[in-house]
């Protein structure tokens, strides 16, 4: 089985974090949509791959001819397009054109889960990644295809076109979106960038002991219910009067954090607190003690150690 790794996907496996696509970030940009332009055709190589909707494997006539990029919509999505400004989940298989041998991503075989975000312009300009990033932007949710790329570096030895089953199970926002509401008495203002990285004022009150919340921005999705894993935006922040200091954001990580609130007790305390009954799409300002699992992944925890009391803002965005 030929190996490579793919900088558009990453496993879910292994960590608790949503990882985004590799030197992508999650910025704002007035080109949401796709142009049609943009998005590839089907081809006759794309055509001839049949896939099993249930696990993604295809099958074709090896060697495939493929001379040009090209997608074919196996079965239809619903919905609008996905382009720019949501983050997709789903699952990628890649097969060798000439052999029929899957490719691996490492030590991953099988159909391999992504979360990701499709940026306004691939930040690398190999033929892989600009077609995967058409065939993504220019989905919709739901969409199984097949997509063929005539060459791709499988290896610094080996050159080889690629074929591509992409399925696109569901996309969310990058950040929370509805009414914004002024922070109460004894809660630091929460500011925000152009991109929805939010920010927040030098608190001017000591630190509660217990754990307390506000909803800043009402989304307009269903309610959170208890012992639901969620899906946020988070940014962690030292609760101090004087210099407050940045933990942990996963803005500047660029990735997702995946909260189990059925975790530890804290968990149980923070979900109990700001997250049940808040609708999906809020964003969630939250004052009191350090949570363990709350915000940071352990994997790539950089910046200040956790104080003992925190201000954390979520964007509550989805469900796992």
């Amino acid at each position: 089985m030929t190996h490579r790794h793919f900088p558009l996907t990453r496993t879910l496996a292994a960590t608790a974090a949503l990882v985004l696509v590799a030197g992508l970030t999650a910025c704002a940009s007035t080109d949401a949509a796709p142009k049609p332009e943009s998005c590839l055709r089907a081809g006759a190589a794309s055509a001839a791959v049949k896939v099993d909707t249930k696990t993604s494997a295809a099958k074709f006539s090896q060697p495939l001819a493929v001379s040009k990029a090209q997608q074919t919509v196996v079965r239809a999505g619903h919905g609008d397009q996905i382009g720019t400004q949501r983050a997709i989940s789903g699952t990628i298989r890649f097969f060798n054109a000439k052999t029929g041998d899957e490719i691996s991503s490492g030590d991953d075989t099988g159909a391999q889960s992504f979360g990701i975000i499709a940026p306004a312009k691939p930040t690398q300009k190999d033929a892989l990644d600009v077609a995967l990033h058409s065939v993504l932007t220019c989905g919709r949710i739901g969409e199984i295809s097949t997509m063929a790329v005539p060459k791709v570096q499988l290896s610094s030895t080996e050159t080889a076109p690629v074929v591509a089953v992409v399925h696109i199970t569901k996309a969310m926002p990058l950040r929370a979106e509805g009414r914004v509401i002024e922070t109460h008495r004894g809660f630091p203002a929460v500011v925000r960038a152009a991109t929805g990285q939010p920010g927040v004022s030098t608190p001017t009150v000591a630190a509660p002991k217990r754990l307390k919340s506000q909803v800043v921005i009402e989304g307009s999705g269903k309610k959170i219910k208890a012992g639901q894993k969620l899906v946020a935006a988070c940014t962690a922040i030292t609760y101090s009067t004087s210099s407050p200091q940045l933990a942990y954001s996963t803005w500047d990580q660029s990735t997702f954090t995946a909260i189990d609130t059925k975790g530890s007790a804290a968990l149980k305390r923070l979900a109990a607190t700001a997250f049940v009954g808040t609708s999906l799409g809020s964003q969630v300002v939250v004052i009191g003690p350090y949570v363990p699992g709350a915000c940071e992944d352990s994997s790539t925890t950089t910046g200040t150690a956790p104080a003992t009391s925190m201000i954390y803002v979520f964007d509550l965005l989805d469900t796992l």
